[in-house]
């Protein structure tokens, strides 16, 4: 997949459907849409975007069960939030930037560093309040582990993955 540079960036975000249908092609495998609960390729569209199953009657949508339903922002700050994310933004500026509350852009950013990368890393914060330490260390873990790939994609995938269901 194509790098999502600041041009196309532009393009995706024109508008919010163009955003949409962005992270729609990461939620389906080959376009195969199947239940969200049972997991049945049976399934019948309803009105708008939603879907119903004929086997067990749940009804979805594109974005049911998945991260990215979780915090309802809308599809284009997702793709800001991943961009300023993928270019080392901190979280308190990534909600003045996008003018989401600071606990909302660091739960959208609630993403996982071996210490010699973070520690070059934290130098940049200036010093990090014990409350905030878990969160940037996580955040850094996470940017060590991919540092050799695109994270504006592998972002947009992991926001469109299912929420595990807990006990």
């Amino acid at each position: 997949m194509v790098p999502v540079d600041i041009e196309s960036l532009e393009f995706i975000t024109k508008t919010e459907n163009r955003a949409r249908l962005f992270f729609k092609k990461f939620c389906w495998k080959k376009g195969h849409i199947f239940c969200t609960r049972c997991r049945s390729y049976k399934i019948y569209r309803i009105t708008g975007r939603r879907y119903r199953c004929k086997r067990c009657g749940y009804t979805f949508h594109d974005f049911t069960n998945r991260w990215i339903n979780k915090l309802k922002i809308p599809y284009k700050k997702w793709l800001w939030i991943i961009k300023l994310f993928e270019l080392e933004v901190p979280a308190y500026k990534i909600s003045q930037q996008t003018k989401l509350s600071y606990p909302t852009s660091l739960k959208a950013m609630d993403i996982k560093g071996f210490w010699s990368y973070a520690k070059q890393r934290f130098i940049k914060f200036h010093g990090v309040s014990k409350e905030k330490f878990p969160l940037y260390l996580k955040e850094m873990e996470f940017r060590y582990n991919h540092r050799n790939q695109d994270l504006f994609i592998l972002l947009a995938k992991n926001i469109c993955d299912f929420v595990p269901e807990l006990l």
